[in-house]
């Protein structure tokens, strides 16, 4: 009987590690599309986040902007599969910066599913700041599943972000990560992955509570935030936007596109998306 114990503390032990690599160390993507492909004229940057880590990005400047829009892909995503997204932004002059998170593409680090990728974000509005002809008082962001939710977050600990649009935000990351463990590995009960956010949170040093959108977003206002879902969306269903859309202060926007998937809304509804998220940001920068 006494073997049981130490068995039963070592079986944890792994269990928690192996299910903390699923948070931390997502798929990579290392998809090199240019905006050149896009007929965009564009500065491959770098900067370095205030925890040593270098980002490598893309900056597309707008003739006569009307501001500054930063575009935050999700999990196994990076900045290229977002170039779309930025040529929309410029149509509308705004100039655009895209980025790869820690843990995504060419970067180092641990994903923490918005925690510390708020670190990436500030260092990403510092790098803008460097620039004489960003104008400081038009600085918004677009967010994609984690990094919509790392835009809210972000967006409620930093004043310099004026609007944030925030598309298939899961509303925390104690949620999201049951969620996908059940989706995609089959893991059926949520308490199951409590050791690995423990577990993730020793080891990239940080707390999960960091990554809650839900509880970020109220602290937004009077900055205006526009939520965006998918009606069909499995992996982040609307009733995350509902919880967020009911949370948030004034003023606030929603908009649960009927048909559409995660992250699909800019794919099937290409020229409402435009038009709304562009009107969105028209308001509130212009």
């Amino acid at each position: 009987m006494f073997l049981l114990l130490p068995a039963f503390l070592l079986f944890f032990f792994i269990w928690a590690w192996l299910t903390s690599d699923f948070i931390l160390f997502p798929r990579r993507d290392y998809l090199n599309v240019t905006p050149a492909q896009y007929g965009l004229a564009f500065e491959k940057i770098k900067f370095t986040t205030s925890d040593g880590l270098r980002i490598n990005g893309f900056f597309i400047p707008a003739e006569k902007a009307s501001g500054t829009i930063i575009v935050l892909h999700g999990q196994e995503d990076n900045k290229s599969e977002y170039l779309g997204v930025a040529a929309m932004f410029h149509r509308h002059h705004y100039n655009t910066l895209l980025f790869d998170f820690r843990a995504h593409g060419w970067t180092k680090g641990y994903c923490t599913l918005g925690a510390l990728e708020v670190r990436d974000l500030d260092s990403a509005i510092d790098y803008l700041f460097t620039r004489p002809e960003i104008d400081k008082q038009k600085i918004g962001v677009i967010g994609f599943s984690m990094g919509a939710a790392t835009a809210i977050a972000g967006t409620a600990k930093n004043s310099l972000i004026k609007a944030v649009a925030a598309d298939s935000s899961f509303r925390c990351l104690k949620y999201i990560v049951p969620r996908y463990a059940r989706i995609f590995y089959h893991i059926p009960f949520p308490f199951l992955m409590v050791p690995g956010i423990w577990m993730a949170e020793l080891r990239a040093d940080f707390r999960a509570d960091e990554a809650d959108a839900l509880r970020y977003i109220d602290q937004i206002s009077p900055r205006p935030v526009f939520l965006i879902g998918g009606e069909k969306d499995i992996r982040v269903p609307p009733e995350n936007q509902e919880l967020l859309f009911r949370k948030a202060g004034e003023p606030k926007q929603k908009w649960i596109v009927p048909g559409a998937g995660h992250v699909d809304a800019f794919e099937s509804r290409p020229a409402e998306y435009e038009k709304k998220v562009a009107a969105f940001f028209d308001r509130y920068l212009k």
